[in-house]
């Protein structure tokens, strides 16, 4: 919402929708991401690793479970992949 006395302009039409950023910047940003994942990658915690893992699992099957069993040193990171109906 505008202050009173904006003289920048009337904002977005009602109804219109957010412009989308095209394919190339897209691709530059997940780029940018996967290279700053794979260089920094051993900075991470044995939690965040598990974090990522659960993100993207649904990328390889919807019957996976990410699991530990234990409490593990950072530098480690154990996962159990059980796969339901098989």
């Amino acid at each position: 919402m505008f202050t009173k006395g904006n003289t920048f302009g009337k904002g977005r039409a009602i109804g219109s929708k957010n412009k989308l950023p095209s394919r190339n910047e897209i691709v530059s940003l997940i780029d940018t991401i996967i290279n700053d994942l794979t260089t920094n990658y051993e900075l991470l915690t044995t939690q965040e690793k598990l974090q990522l893992l659960n993100t993207f699992k649904s990328l390889y099957s919807n019957d996976i479970v990410l699991t530990t069993q234990e409490v593990f040193p950072d530098n480690e990171i154990r996962v159990n992949i059980i796969q339901a109906n098989e």
